[in-house]
């Protein structure tokens, strides 16, 4: 039987590895890129997951008030 992939948020272990394999991964796909490039990047990744999780809580609160 096949694992369902878990809702929860990731651990601080699980988030760490993550971080570094989205990082090599970003390395070796992109190797033209510089560090000034890739904190660019990672700083508007951040603030896009952000911005993605303070709606997804709003939108959950707006649902269970509305029910």
């Amino acid at each position: 039987m096949a694992l369902m992939p878990s809702r929860e948020e990731p651990s601080m272990d699980q988030a760490s590895l993550l971080d570094i394999f989205h990082s090599t991964l970003i390395w070796t796909t992109y190797p033209w890129l510089d560090a000034n490039k890739m904190k660019k990047m990672e700083m508007f990744m951040k603030k896009h997951h952000i911005l993605y999780k303070s709606n997804r809580v709003r939108g959950e609160l707006l649902a269970t008030e509305s029910a």
